[in-house]
């Protein structure tokens, strides 16, 4: 971790592999959705 710093971080670190995960974790990026669809907002809990 003290090698790394912004010009660096690309290189020795999954930057982009770990944005993506952290992305997926919370329902974005997710590969197969349609994420321009029309949803339903309007639906009944319970």
């Amino acid at each position: 971790m003290p090698r790394i710093d912004t010009a660096n971080l690309h290189a020795l670190t999954d930057w982009a592999g770990c944005k993506r995960s952290f992305r997926q974790l919370f329902g974005f990026d997710v590969p197969g959705v349609d994420y321009a669809a029309a949803v339903d907002i309007d639906v009944p809990l319970g």
